[in-house]
């Protein structure tokens, strides 16, 4: 396989004489999907198949819809986020008192 030298992104010309961007580093996943979600746009033949298959969801949206969906994730993930964080402090906060009754008995007797 021949490498060709680049920065984390090759541009080709599609069969119609259309961009496209070939990310090929982690660094440059992460710049498109996290970092500059805004600036690159999805092409309509691929959204067009996928949204068959996954829906308008946050992955093919984009834009204002795109901000709003994230918002309103955003939200979900954090309170499922704190409910599992609750839960687990209340699983060790039991587990520690019944250590402390238990050694309390013991000592007791």
């Amino acid at each position: 396989m021949e490498e060709v030298p680049n920065d984390g992104l090759i541009r080709i010309k599609e069969l119609f004489g259309q961009d496209a961007l070939i990310p090929t580093s982690p660094e440059m996943f992460k710049s498109i999907l996290v970092e500059n979600v805004y600036d690159y746009h999805k092409q309509e033949k691929v959204a067009g198949i996928l949204r068959v298959v996954l829906g308008d969801g946050l992955i093919l949206v984009e834009d204002d819809v795109h901000k709003f969906q994230r918002k309103r994730m955003s939200l979900i993930f954090a309170h499922i986020i704190s409910a599992n964080i609750h839960r687990s402090h209340a699983i060790i906060s039991v587990q520690g008192h019944t250590r402390i009754v238990s050694s309390f008995l013991v000592q007791s007797l």
